[in-house]
Order: C-alpha cells, then sequence, then structure tokens
C-alpha cells in the first residue's frame, strides 16, 4: 500500500501516526511550498510533475492534513487570489491524476483567513475526498455547519504525546530555570501566539485578578505584531511572563513541569494538539467546550461556555482555589492520554485506507 503525505509538519503527530503504520505502508512526503515570486512562477509544473511521477511509481491515494503550504506570502499583491487559484489548481491536478484522497480535517476552515472565500474550498476538499478524518463527533457538527460534505467521515481521536518530549526536569528545577518562585501559582499558555487562541481574553482575566503569587507564563512564536504589543505591556504593568520564540523540543518540559496549569482560552479551535500535550505532561487545563475540547472528560481539568459571562475568570479562580484537587486531576490527565495510544489511531487509519482503496485492490498488494 503505497501513500503520499501532504504536507511535512513540524508537528510530531505525523511521525507518530506514520511510524506506527510502518511495514504496512510505504508513506512519502510530497514536499512542497510557495515562497516568493518564484515559487508562484514554478508552482504548477513542478507540483503537477512530482504527483505524475509518484502516481507513475505506483501511489494511489494521497492523505492532505493542511493546505498551508499552497498560501502565497502576504506582502505579494493579490496574495488571497492567488492562493486561491494555488488550491484550487492543486485540487484539480489531484482529480486529473485519479488520486484518492483522505483528508483530516484539522481544521473546518483556517483560523486565520488567507483567501476571500475559505469556507468554499473547504467545501470543494471535502467533496473530492474519498475519506474524512476527524477527532471528534462535534468536528462532524461543525463540518455540517460550514455545509462542508460529511459524507464517508470517521472519528478517530488525537494520539498523546507521552514520551514525544523529555520528562526529565522535576518541577522545582524547572522554576528554577525559568526564574520562578517555588510558591507561586503558574498558568501556562503554550504554542503560536495568534488572536484565535483567545489570549488578550486572559490577558484581561489576569490583569482582572492581579493576585500577589498568581503569574501567567506564554511561550510560544507571535507573529502578529499588534498582539505581541499587547502582550509587552500587559507584561510590564502586572505579574506575567512573555517568551516569545519557538521552543526546542529539549525546553518544551521546562514549561510544562513549571506549571499547575495550562490555559487554552481558544476563541475558535477544531482539533487541540496543545490540549493533548498537555495532558500527555499530566497537567489540568482550563478551556473552554468547542469543537474537539468537547470530547475531553471532566476531571482533567476546568472547562467553561465560552458564551458565558465571566466564565474564564471563573475558571481561572476555581483552579487557584483548588490547589490540590489539581493534583488529582494531573493523575486523570495522564491516565486518559495514556488511553489514546497511537497503535490504535494509526490501526483505525489503516482500516480508512483500506476502505478508500477498496478489497479487490487490497488482496493484490
Amino acid at each position: 500500500m503505497k501513500l503520499l503525505i501532504f504536507p511535512k509538519d513540524a508537528n510530531p503527530y505525523q511521525d507518530l501516526l506514520y511510524k506506527q503504520l510502518s511495514g504496512r505502508i510505504d508513506a512519502q512526503y510530497l514536499h512542497w511550498s510557495v515562497r516568493g515570486r518564484l515559487g508562484l512562477l514554478v508552482f504548477m509544473p513542478l507540483l503537477f510533475g512530482n504527483l505524475i511521477i509518484y502516481r507513475a511509481r505506483g501511489f494511489r491515494m494521497i492523505h492532505i492534513h493542511w493546505v498551508y503550504p499552497l498560501y502565497a506570502p502576504k506582502k505579494l499583491p493579490f496574495h488571497s487570489r492567488v492562493t486561491n487559484v494555488q488550491i484550487l489548481a492543486f485540487f484539480a491536478a489531484l482529480r486529473i491524476l485519479n488520486y484518492k484522497i483522505i483528508w483530516t480535517v484539522h481544521n473546518v476552515v483556517p483560523q486565520i483567513p488567507q483567501t476571500h472565500d475559505d469556507e468554499r474550498l473547504m467545501r470543494i476538499l471535502s467533496k473530492i475526498s474519498s475519506a474524512k478524518i476527524v477527532h471528534s463527533e462535534h468536528v462532524i457538527k461543525d463540518m455540517d455547519s460550514h455545509q462542508l460534505d460529511i459524507t464517508n467521515t470517521t472519528t478517530i481521536p488525537h494520539g498523546n504525546y507521552i514520551g514525544t518530549y523529555p520528562q526529565t526536569t522535576t518541577a522545582i528545577e524547572a522554576r528554577v530555570k525559568l526564574g520562578l518562585r517555588i510558591d507561586e501559582f503558574i498558568i501556562l499558555f503554550f504554542g503560536n501566539v495568534s488572536a484565535y487562541k483567545g489570549l488578550e481574553d486572559l490577558l484581561n482575566v489576569i490583569t482582572e485578578i492581579n493576585q500577589p503569587g498568581l503569574r501567567l507564563v506564554i511561550a510560544g512564536h507571535c507573529t502578529d505584531e499588534r498582539l505581541r504589543h499587547v502582550i509587552n505591556s500587559a507584561a510590564k504593568a502586572t505579574n506575567i511572563d512573555f517568551h516569545d520564540g519557538y521552543v526546542p523540543d529539549d525546553v518544551v518540559q521546562i514549561y510544562f513541569q513549571a506549571c499547575d496549569v495550562v490555559c487554552l482560552p481558544f476563541k475558535a479551535i477544531t482539533t487541540s494538539g496543545s490540549a493533548i500535550l498537555a495532558l500527555s505532561f499530566g497537567k489540568p487545563i482550563v478551556a473552554p467546550r468547542l469543537g474537539a475540547l468537547n470530547d475531553l472528560p471532566e476531571g482533567i481539568g476546568y472547562f467553561y461556555d465560552p458564551e458565558a459571562a465571566d466564565a474564564l475568570e471563573k475558571a481561572i479562580l476555581a483552579a487557584i482555589d483548588n490547589r490540590e484537587g489539581l493534583r488529582v486531576m494531573g493523575e486523570n490527565a495522564s491516565k486518559y492520554a495514556a488511553s489514546i495510544s497511537w497503535d490504535q489511531v494509526a490501526d483505525s487509519t489503516y482500516q480508512v485506507y483500506k476502505v478508500v482503496l477498496g478489497l479487490q485492490e487490497l488482496h493484490h498488494e
């Protein structure tokens, strides 16, 4: 069984999945990223040529996880229209070459708009896909609300990150390395910083609470200049530490081991690898019931209604007031993370591939 994967992402999600599938499938990454004006000129000839070569080598399926490598640089004129054309051209090439498409719906629509009609592009992808994979039943409802095709959709949980990053540092050692006091209550916001992740709401809550011994640590790269200014201004006024930049794999554990709770104040979300990462480190979370977060069990953190007034603040205050209970929640988080193993995820994904190929084709491989 031969499979193309698009794209190759820095998140370890793909490596963890396809490592479990090694020996059962021949998986190759389709490398492509549009960069600058030259990228625009050579996009279609090179991409189409690569797809032809792989097709001639017996690759009949492509598993699409994201389409962001096809986004035109925003500094270019008409980048929205160019992105639209490139994505449509990619879809057309796959159809012309008769690839069977599997789409894992990590995002129903891009959280940051890329074209004049992102929803239309995702509708097209949903229709031309032979199978869709989602991490939560709630994602299917979201797809339906955006008028995406929900036929041939399979729910497969997001696997854990246990053992993916080193876990050799104690909480005390981690706090010392970050210059944090041992007795502080540390809330962690981790990952790329974008407006849709609700960090401004969290900043407002932390500023409003302003309790002695409470500290918010933000660790992640921010490309939004306005948002970076907001964070830096808040950090000067209150107990907020901002570590702006990519966090190396061997440093990830420092932030998670140092914190008491991980806050994910998303305004919109489909699937949250950040939540799974926190649970894999045995950390309780504070998060809204949105997207795949709806499927997470009670007892691993504090969940709130994103539409309710002051819900985020109340959830954070509840966590602060229940430090002893957070230890139990942390244990529950670890148990839940261990239950979503990659061997189960890989087996379910392999079954999807077999269905897409059909039983007759499967017997000939």
